[in-house]
């Protein structure tokens, strides 16, 4: 048993600075990218990093 290429499609995410794999889905053709979550930039950098978060 195995998967049809005809029926799903495997998207592998990596970060691009380390190459490390972040997740993969299994999804039809055609669906759309889903978002896990979005980080808060300024959170992340202000609390985690203690510093001001860069100018958009």
């Amino acid at each position: 048993m195995h998967s049809d290429p005809e029926w799903m499609v495997l998207r592998e995410y990596f970060c691009p600075g380390c190459k490390t794999q972040l997740e993969v889905e299994a999804v039809p053709p055609g669906y759309p990218i889903v978002f896990d979550f979005r980080p808060y930039i300024d959170d992340f950098y202000e609390d985690w990093l203690g510093r001001k978060a860069p100018d958009k």
